[in-house]
């Protein structure tokens, strides 16, 4: 009798386990557990990746200049930006248009993971160093972990102080995962934007 108590808790208590994962890894804010997407595949996946990408969102000011991150997760090759080798995020000017076409400022950079397990390594955007520049469709090197490079489009004969983000997209050479405004509004209630100083 102990012995055939014994088999049927050995199931139990795995049930129980896995259960008390499953609650860990959807409760906690960091770790690689709390990202992993690796027992996904399709739809599924690119959906979660997409979730994630949100979700991670955060834009810090920090002595003139502004850094910027997304969410990182795990496939099942690991880190994500082992897949997807870039990251890029586009803002469109608030306000302000020339010949019927936004201002727009793409913000390029390799995908690299943060220390924190959560976040990918944030690109800088030095708004103070641009700022003194003539504005024009140029790009910007910008010398921080993640050569990151700024591109500014349909520029008119000042620098917008408002940006709003359009698009955020990991990618390579062949794919890419993806968001856009909308899907950014209706999951954080708000649009997400930058200010710089007059």
């Amino acid at each position: 009798m102990a012995f055939f108590s014994a088999l049927v808790a050995i199931p139990l208590v795995l049930v129980l386990f896995r259960a008390g994962q499953t609650i860990w890894e959807k409760n906690s804010d960091r770790g690689p557990a709390s990202i992993d997407l690796s027992h996904l595949d399709g739809d599924s996946f690119i959906s979660a990746a997409r979730l994630r990408i949100i979700e991670g969102l955060d834009i810090q000011a920090q002595d003139m200049q502004h850094a910027i991150t997304a969410g990182h997760f795990q496939d099942d090759g690991g880190s994500i930006c082992k897949t997807y080798d870039r990251i890029e995020f586009v803002f469109a000017a608030d306000d302000s248009v020339v010949s019927g076409e936004p201002i727009l400022m793409k913000v390029r950079g390799d995908c690299l993971a943060d220390i924190d397990a959560s976040q990918l390594s944030s690109l800088t955007i030095p708004y103070r160093k641009i700022l003194v520049e003539k504005p024009s469709e140029t790009t910007i090197q910008v010398l921080d972990r993640n050569k990151t490079e700024i591109s500014f489009f349909n520029m008119g004969d000042s620098w917008p102080r408002s940006w709003s983000l359009k698009s955020v997209r990991i990618f390579n050479d062949s794919k890419q995962i993806s968001v856009n405004d909308r899907e950014i509004f209706g999951l954080r209630g708000r649009p997400v934007q930058i200010k710089w100083p007059n």
